[in-house]
């Protein structure tokens, strides 16, 4: 079974055409993407309504995350259960960080619901 099938089925979601291409869609790309990447790269063959309510899905069962960034939002593939990424302040790039980041002490009596690190700074395409 391939991997956008495994990853369907291992979060309980049928195997839709439009399930699997923007399921691989995220899997070749190497920064986050903008509702607009996808529409601009599937709307031949999917309507807008068909690629937000995929996201929607995707979001609900984990299998990518929602990223706010100034001027909307993006959607970044989630590995390994990090929410964590790097923003590189010259060219608007986001990258999912999959190294896992230690716990962190909370103060008593607090319940971690969500956690999220953005770091921003330079990506090694800017840097150069």
């Amino acid at each position: 079974m391939s991997t956008v099938n495994s990853l369907l089925k291992e979060r309980g979601l049928r195997i839709t055409p439009t399930r699997k291409q923007v399921l691989e869609y995220f899997l070749e790309a190497t920064c986050a993407l903008s509702f607009q990447d996808l529409e601009r790269k599937l709307s031949d063959k999917y309507d807008r309504v068909t690629i937000y309510r995929t996201l929607l899905c995707f979001l609900e069962v984990g299998i990518i995350q929602r990223i706010a960034i100034e001027n909307g939002q993006r959607f970044l593939l989630r590995k390994n259960n990090i929410n964590s990424h790097f923003t590189c302040e010259q060219c608007g790039n986001i990258s999912g960080i999959e190294t896992p980041l230690p716990p962190l002490p909370l103060p008593q009596g607090f319940v971690e619901n969500t956690f999220i690190l953005s770091i921003i700074g330079t990506c090694p395409n800017c840097s150069e």
